[in-house]
């Protein structure tokens, strides 16, 4: 007896510390969440990484075929392990997720203060160079002036030591892009020296200290032809431009973000009656976020007649049903057999007095091959009802000014202009398009990544390419210093011929 409950007090302890010691773990992780993590959590959260996108099925088609991931995994773990601060442990995540040669990952410190300081200086590429296009104090560290060196390393060999390998995206500009600004973040509270060689020749060291700031506004905002503006909102900039004896609306779409029918009605209410009183439109969405490629599409359809439309990756599929304005977006599996190709008015029905259509469902669904409670109204929401606004096509000449800025919903905008034989100028977009995974890590930290390989409506592939555009011009230096945007002048000397 005396035995037994010897053995059950011994239990007892034992449990009670093995409760204690995952207790005191489990304190200590959520306790970190927001502040330095355990060296245990940050090699952790690498696993947490590398097993999800190993879920995806399409992902291994998106790490470089000359790394070996598995290897470059294994090192990422130990140097996350070995992370001396935050500030190492968060290159490091952004070192790992650049294999991935994605231009949509980014790693997220999901707490405050943030440990990334900005040099307050807004650097960009232009002409084979790297300059200061915007900066805090101008007297300091004039703007169009060149970067030549970073603490006394020559540019290019800093960039190959100190920069390259944070960098996945390979899009041509896009990636040049990244590097700028990496070139204006650092640890917070650091300092950095940038040699600079200014306008008028001089030479000159320029100290900052990487503060908890936002990088300067660039004079690529500050030329933009909005002197005249006619409408503003969170979704559009509209302005009129004089060419020659023409009217132009200069129209910044500012995101693709809004919801499907609130971005249509603002379009429809706001900006087509501007469209309606000028003589050609320039849309800009070189500086987008991205979001909802049917945004695109609602832009476009006052412009084409009708026809059917796909989405450039196989996922979203629009069709155009006996006018521009009434759309139809499926959210469809990328796989399902035929989507792209499918298209029968016996699947649609007009209803609601011809404002809006529906799905039938009983005919579409099957044909395709996909389980209809899958894809039902709930799963679908408002986006399966939008109105018919408006019936008679804009006989107007329109252009569209893209760039390496944006990428996402704006590569599948810019793919479904270079389909309807819209006239886009500029430079290749971000190639990075398709839907985005986000997800949390035990650290406090999130990432993200796309979840597949986009297509063109050609077929070729958006990832690192982007869509190519009719004509191409990008920014040069002597036009900026003098105040003007090469995109826009290329546009309105597109909208005289």
């Amino acid at each position: 007896m005396k035995n037994m409950v010897k053995k059950i007090c011994k239990f007892s302890v034992l449990f009670i510390i093995a409760v204690t010691i995952v207790y005191k773990g489990i304190t200590i992780i959520l306790s970190n969440r927001g502040r330095d993590a355990t060296p245990v959590a940050r090699a952790f959260s690498l696993s947490q990484i590398y097993n999800e996108v190993n879920k995806m099925s399409s992902s291994d088609v998106l790490f470089n075929s000359e790394v070996d991931f598995d290897d470059e995994y294994q090192k990422h773990f130990e140097m996350a392990y070995n992370a001396k601060d935050e500030y190492e442990y968060y290159m490091v995540l952004n070192s790992f997720m650049a294999l991935l040669n994605d231009g949509h990952t980014m790693v997220r410190p999901n707490f405050s203060p943030s440990i990334i300081g900005n040099s307050g200086l807004h650097i960009a590429y232009i002409d084979d160079e790297y300059y200061i296009v915007g900066s805090k104090d101008q007297t300091v560290a004039p703007l169009f002036s060149k970067i030549e060196k970073i603490n006394g390393i020559p540019i290019n060999r800093y960039i190959a030591t100190k920069i390259e390998q944070y960098i996945g995206v390979k899009t041509p500009l896009r990636r040049e892009y990244m590097i700028s600004r990496f070139l204006s973040q650092g640890k917070q509270g650091e300092t950095v020296q940038y040699t600079i060689r200014t306008p008028s020749g001089e030479e000159k060291d320029v100290s900052c200290i990487y503060l908890n700031i936002s990088e300067s506004q660039s004079v690529f905002i500050d030329i933009l032809p909005v002197q005249k503006m006619e409408y503003k909102s969170s979704n559009f900039i509209a302005s009129y431009v004089r060419n020659d004896e023409n009217t132009i609306l200069y129209l910044n779409i500012l995101t693709f973000r809004e919801e499907n029918k609130n971005f249509l009605h603002e379009y429809y209410n706001y900006i087509v009656p501007l469209i309606d009183k000028v003589d050609g439109v320039i849309m800009d969405v070189r500086f987008n976020g991205g979001g909802n490629s049917l945004n695109g599409t609602i832009l476009l359809s006052p412009f084409i007649e009708y026809s059917k439309l796909t989405g450039a990756n196989g996922c979203d599929v629009f069709y155009r049903v006996s006018s521009p304005a009434i759309e139809l977006p499926m959210y469809l599996y990328r796989n399902v057999n035929g989507a792209k190709n499918l298209y029968n008015k016996e699947f649609i029905g007009l209803i609601k007095d011809k404002k809006s259509f529906s799905i039938k469902e009983d005919k579409l669904y099957p044909a395709l091959g996909v389980d209809y409670n899958i894809y039902n109204e709930d799963y679908l929401g408002d986006n399966i009802y939008l109105p018919m606004e408006r019936v008679d096509k804009i006989d107007k000449p329109l252009t569209v000014l893209t760039n390496y800025f944006s990428g996402s919903a704006v590569d599948t905008f810019a793919d479904l202009c270079k389909e309807l034989g819209v006239t886009t100028i500029g430079t290749n977009t971000g190639g990075f398009t398709t839907n985005c995974y986000s997800m949390k890590l035990d650290t406090g930290y999130s990432v993200q990544f796309s979840t597949g390989i986009p297509y063109s409506h050609d077929g070729h592939s958006i990832q690192n390419y982007g869509i190519k555009p009719d004509i191409f011009i990008d920014y040069n230096i002597q036009d900026l210093m003098n105040g003007e945007d090469s995109y826009i002048n290329m546009a309105l000397d597109f909208l005289k011929r």
